[in-house]
């Protein structure tokens, strides 16, 4: 996926929930540019899926739509929907948490993670379908999952 189409996709997903850039050091933004048109949110990211172990998650907190773009081929793990806040559990700030349902900001999506090859596209449209889930508006195939 090119980095164009990978901007569109993480855009329509989170819509307007993230900032569009950086608002410290961006590499993109304008020089005078600041997103003052409302409070926006945090989405987690995890780099490997080992990190969701012992009951923490190890990972970091992204408020950009910049930052998304530019970390997502070294992550394994983002969270689609949008958080009001994020904060780390600890002061080397390793660990995230706030990752719940009473800090949800915004709902973007409802994903259904199929982590196998052996269906097709139509196989997943079909069954989308016979279980009235409705037609998907994005399949993703992604290399790690």
């Amino acid at each position: 996926m090119t980095m164009y189409n990978l901007q569109t996709v993480l855009s329509s997903i989170v819509h307007n929930g993230l900032t569009t850039y950086k608002t410290k050091n961006s590499r993109f933004a304008p020089a005078a540019f600041v997103d003052t048109s409302d409070k926006k949110g945090v989405v987690f990211v995890v780099r490997e899926k080992a990190h969701f172990a012992n009951g923490r998650v190890r990972g970091y907190i992204v408020t950009s739509k910049e930052t998304l773009v530019k970390d997502a081929p070294s992550l394994s793990h983002w969270t689609p929907n949008v958080y009001c806040y994020g904060e780390y559990a600890d002061p080397a700030r390793t660990y995230i948490k706030g990752f719940e349902e009473k800090n949800l900001s915004q709902i973007n999506t409802f994903v259904v993670d199929i982590d196998t090859k052996d269906h097709s596209i139509n196989d997943i449209l079909l069954a989308c379908i016979d279980e009235s889930i409705g037609e998907p508006s994005l399949i993703v195939e992604s290399p790690r999952g």
